[in-house]
């Protein structure tokens, strides 16, 4: 972790960050095995890390967002993710 970061590790965007490099690890891999390790990683990050708070983050974004932008952007990553983990649990195996 970096001293000068001034963002709590579980800020939302650095959560999004490994998740990105996650995905991008796994599109480096060519063996099979590992590239269902990958997105078994990359599912239950999702599920583990990311879907145990981020339904709440979006309850309070609908509450206290006065004009909805942040609100909608929260739903829609939400969405996206639930997307994605339907879409790497079906891709193992």
């Amino acid at each position: 972790m970096n001293k000068d970061l001034n963002e709590p590790a579980d800020h939302l965007a650095i959560e999004l960050d490994f998740l990105g490099n996650l995905i991008i690890r796994s599109n480096e891999l060519e063996a099979e095995a590992h590239m269902n390790d990958a997105l078994h990683e990359q599912a239950e990050f999702i599920k583990n890390y990311l879907m145990t708070w981020l339904p709440q983050f979006v309850a309070k974004c609908q509450t206290n967002d006065e004009f909805g932008f942040y609100a909608a952007a929260a739903k829609l990553l939400e969405a996206f993710c639930q997307l994605d983990y339907t879409y790497l649990e079906g891709e193992q195996g």
